[in-house]
């Protein structure tokens, strides 16, 4: 015999029983909403960290496919002075996105909206790295192409005045 067996029926064990199982719901309840406040400041800060993106939105949503699944929704956009850049931020962003990963650019807005389970999360904010690391190099290629275009066109002007000097002389 054992000891639940000797407990009279009715008298505390189911009580216990469901006050037992509603504590568990509610610590997890409260473990899962701490993920996602984790998972939000991770992602807050990894955007700040790029310098060129910042979070405007972000969504808990429930995996209706896997019941243990989280996914994140996450509306971002340029930061102020990189706006006028969206096209090519659009651009790398869908040039190299992984089929996972479920993105929406705005174009009126100047947004984008992105969708990624919690379980791809660390894979999605590498990702972002990449693209900012990308878009850096990329600004910094054509500012040195705009030195080189501006430094060739001074170089022909010199050469056009010295031909013109040239012409002169020998007339």
């Amino acid at each position: 015999m054992t000891l639940i067996s000797t407990l009279p029926v009715g008298k505390g064990l189911d009580n216990n029983f469901t006050k037992f199982l509603k504590s568990a719901e509610r610590i997890k309840s409260v473990s899962r909403r701490f993920k996602d406040k984790l998972a939000e400041a991770k992602i807050n800060t990894a955007f700040e960290n790029t310098g060129i993106l910042k979070v405007t939105g972000f969504e808990v949503k429930a995996d209706p496919q896997r019941s243990l699944s989280t996914r994140y929704i996450v509306n971002f956009q340029p930061n102020h002075e990189f706006v006028k850049h969206f096209i090519l931020i659009r651009g790398l962003f869908e040039f190299s996105r992984p089929g996972s990963i479920k993105l929406v650019a705005n174009i009126q807005t100047r947004s984008f909206d992105v969708e990624v389970s919690h379980l791809e999360l660390e894979y999605f904010l590498s990702y972002v790295n990449i693209i900012a690391d990308s878009f850096k190099k990329e600004m910094r290629f054509k500012n040195a192409l705009r030195q080189v275009i501006a430094f060739e066109e001074n170089i022909k002007k010199q050469q056009e005045h010295l031909y013109l000097n040239v012409h002169q002389s020998l007339l």
